[in-house]
């Protein structure tokens, strides 16, 4: 991987973060098929490896499954649902990660490119506390609406193109 790639999905990874520190999902949608086209070793592994920080500590993380179980908690404040999300997606990557490493598919290299996404994670986290506090205020169930019709719309393109 050259260094602009490594460069290039530091920024798409912070921007993916900032997205999921907002909403409490989102950052898979927008970072991982991005990161897969600057270079195929970011997915899945490292953005997998990340989860738990993001979940566990941060109240960001990174999951493709985020806008079904997004749409099924629109209803909660704010701050529970970002927590409710991130516990779901906690025990996801968990499991997620055990299978690819007994599968032969995550090892050393994938762990050694995640830690490169810490930092992109957390400038993720720092720019997403000050936008929370609009959508909190009536503003994250539509957010959460658009965000998941917006990757609907993509997939559904994307499956006829």
């Amino acid at each position: 991987m050259s260094g602009l790639q490594l460069a290039s999905g530091l920024v798409v990874y912070a921007i993916g973060c900032t997205l999921q520190g907002v909403l409490g999902f989102g950052a898979g949608l927008f970072a991982v098929p991005i990161l897969a086209l600057i270079h195929p070793d970011f997915v899945p592994g490292p953005v997998l490896m990340m989860n738990p920080l993001l979940s566990g500590f941060m109240g960001t993380t990174v999951a493709v499954g985020g806008p079904p179980i997004a749409l099924a908690f629109h209803d909660l404040p704010g701050p529970v649902m970002r927590a409710t999300l991130s516990i779901y997606f906690l025990v996801g990557t968990t499991i997620s990660l055990v299978v690819l490493a007994l599968a032969g598919q995550f090892g050393t290299s994938d762990m050694l490119l995640a830690a490169w996404l810490v930092l992109p994670a957390m400038v993720g986290v720092a720019l997403s506390g000050p936008l929370r506090a609009p959508l909190d205020r009536g503003w994250l169930a539509p957010a959460v609406y658009v965000l998941s019709s917006v990757a609907a719309v993509v997939l559904l393109v994307r499956s006829l193109a």
